[in-house]
């Protein structure tokens, strides 16, 4: 099985002000942690899934933001308690938000696409500096299919959904089918596998499926069924 959990709850859309305020904001404002709140909603979402009867996790995969990396830790936390198993986190940026900024602007006499994407990468955020921080929490063996410096690319909203099923496909690849794998990503992102499952997109339908902070959604090769999971209490 490979299941996508969203990252917890974010501290730029809890406490701007004390968000403002941080160091890290005046890096990179895109890069917000979760919070003291968030790491509980993890505990319970992971907590959660063990309840469903999932009793057992080989890989663990994550987007390279950081409050990807701060909920999956967590999460790699709970899996050492419950199943006595440390599993290393592999770093994947093909995983990395969605990239590209609606709506068209009119110009020239015509409506284009907006050039102006945000930048959510910086320096922080490559792979020797993520290594520096939780070096000892990450496998360091493994190679993530999109390169750091290819991340500021998606353009069109087609790209992105794309660049994730890409993703999505490029991991079942490299571990076995009866492999349970969970990948900490955002939002959007699971929403687009969600869409890739079901083979159209209907965003009305995004808050029932990963609107939820540590959303998850759980595809089971085996019988080829969809899950979603996202009330924790």
């Amino acid at each position: 099985m490979i299941t996508y959990i969203r990252h917890s709850e974010r501290l730029d859309r809890t406490d701007k002000k004390k968000w403002k305020r941080s160091k890290r904001y005046k890096e990179n404002k895109y890069d917000t942690p979760i919070t003291k709140n968030g790491e509980k909603i993890a505990k319970k979402a992971i907590k959660k899934l063990f309840e469903s009867g999932y009793n057992k996790v080989d890989y663990l995969y994550c987007s390279p933001l950081t409050r990807c990396i701060q909920t999956c830790l967590i999460i790699k936390k709970e899996i050492k308690k419950k199943l006595k198993k440390d599993i290393k986190i592999r770093i994947e940026y093909g995983l990395v938000e969605v990239n590209y900024s609606p709506p068209l602007v009119y110009k020239n006499g015509k409506f284009v696409p907006c050039k102006k994407t945000k930048k959510y990468m910086d320096e922080k955020l490559s792979i020797k500096n993520i290594i520096k921080k939780y070096g000892e929490h990450l496998d360091l063996n493994y190679n993530s299919m999109t390169k750091y410096k290819d991340v500021d690319f998606d353009k069109e909203e087609k790209i992105f959904l794309n660049r994730c099923i890409k993703t999505y496909n490029g991991i079942k690849k490299q571990v076995k089918k009866k492999d349970n794998v969970i990948v900490v990503a955002h939002g959007v992102v699971i929403f687009a596998i969600y869409s890739y499952f079901n083979k159209k997109i209907n965003w009305d339908l995004y808050d029932d499926i990963s609107g939820e902070y540590c959303s998850i959604l759980i595809k089971d090769n085996k019988n080829n069924k969809v899950k979603s999971i996202n009330k924790f209490d």
